[in-house]
This record gives C-alpha cells, structure tokens and sequence, in this order.
C-alpha cells in the first residue's frame, strides 16, 4: 500500500511540474505542427561531434489556447545524435519534449512519432 502511495505522490508531483528527485528533467508530450525551422548559432568552439542544433517554432495543436513554441534539435547525422529525430517544416505528430536542452529553459526534442 506504501508503494502505491508513493507512486501516486510522484505521478501527481509529475502532473502539476513539481520533482522529487531536482535531478529529474521535466518532459511533456504535445501534438505539434512544425511551422518553421532555422539555425542556431552557437558560441564558443565546435567539436567533430557537432550537433547542428536547429530550432523548430511548433504550434501546439492539443493546448486549450493557441500556443507556438521554439523545440531544439540536432540535425547532425553524426555517429552521437543520429538516432536523435529529425524535423522539417510541415512534419505533424507526437512530440516528447525535454525541459532544459542546449539553452536552458527551452525544450528539446527528445522523441518525435508523426501523425
């Protein structure tokens, strides 16, 4: 019954952003319509694995009030971020995003399964 309890605490701590472990990034699934992509410049020096980030603006199409957000990617297809989805403009789908990507506060995408 503790156990249940516990989960139960978690999942509602989870639900309204609250973690008991500050280690854990927070993560939402939206549905999303990429609008537009560009490049994001980084600073200081690029290394062999260079990730390429991009920047999508996705419009959120499962929020009560119309909302765009700005969704980081890599668009490398180097041997560390292949596996990393890809977006282009138009893609539609679920979108597993990660609080905290390259520029803190943002989101990145961590899984993309299109609609």
């Amino acid at each position: 019954m503790k156990a249940l309890a516990l989960v139960f605490c978690l999942l509602s701590q989870t639900a309204i952003g609250q973690h008991a472990n500050a280690q854990t990034p927070i993560q939402k699934a939206v549905v999303g319509h990429v609008l537009a992509i560009k490049e994001y410049s980084q600073q200081g020096p690029i290394s062999e694995h260079d990730p390429m980030w991009r920047v999508a603006s996705v419009q959120v199409l499962n929020a009560p009030v119309e909302t765009i957000v700005n969704v980081f990617f890599s668009a490398s297809s180097d041997v560390e971020w292949f596996r990393f989805p890809k977006l282009k403009v138009g893609d539609t789908g679920t979108m597993l995003l990660q609080q905290d990507g390259p520029v803190t506060g943002q989101w990145l995408l961590v899984k993309f399964t299109p609609n």
